[in-house]
């Protein structure tokens, strides 16, 4: 790790506790289906929705006009729509930053590092988390998916970032929680992290602290 001048944050299971977990339980216990059938329903919409193809709502309760997705994942879990607000209002409460995720992005301010937030999302997943747990101002800008229309692990995505920022890829660092996307990452001359576990924070900055001391 070297020349770190920008560094590219995922936003779920990164600077946020999953979420993901949280809308399957949900859902599970709303429509007495399978785990497996309610993360295939889930799987189905997401493709949709994180790339802004279709809105919150429409992924959750149905999208007229668009063939094979009009259902939306209530529908195609049979649960009724009456649910719908008491639903978004638990998702909402489960919004948790991770320990010491703040104490991370502090010092990495103060270091001089430019952030961005680069994150498959949609309104209610990633962007309304983002907003209400008060992360906005450590960035520079966010980039969700369901608002470039591109989502990772596509080059689309990547280029997006890119030419907004100029950022250069070599004095980058993108920390991502996901394989596919660091693979593609590293194919675009970035540097990478794979972030598994919160004790990740004092890595990467002791990993910045011995660059800093070369």
């Amino acid at each position: 790790m070297t020349n770190i001048e920008t560094i590219v944050l995922d936003a779920d299971n990164v600077l946020l506790e999953k979420i993901s977990p949280v809308i399957i339980e949900l859902l599970t216990n709303l429509s007495k289906k399978t785990i497996a059938e309610v993360k295939r329903a889930r799987k189905k919409y997401w493709a949709l929705t994180k790339i802004g193809e279709i809105t919150e709502e429409e992924n959750w309760l149905g999208a007229k006009g668009k063939e094979g997705y009009n259902q939306g994942v209530f529908g195609e879990l049979s649960i009724p729509k009456e649910n719908y607000s008491k639903f978004l209002e638990e998702i909402r409460n489960s919004y948790r930053i991770y320990d010491g995720c703040l104490n991370f992005l502090n010092e990495l301010k103060l270091k001089g590092i430019r952030l961005y937030l680069f994150s498959n999302s949609s309104a209610e997943t990633i962007e309304r988390a983002y907003i209400t747990l008060n992360l906005k101002h450590y960035f520079k800008k966010a980039f969700f998916s369901h608002k470039i229309y591109a989502a990772k692990p596509s080059r689309e995505a990547f280029s997006i970032l890119i030419k907004d920022t100029g950022l250069i890829p070599s004095e980058t660092l993108i920390v991502d929680d996901k394989k596919k996307n660091i693979i593609i990452a590293k194919e675009l001359n970035f540097q990478t992290f794979l972030f598994t576990d919160k004790e990740d924070y004092e890595r990467i900055l002791e990993l910045l602290r011995e660059d800093s001391n070369e």
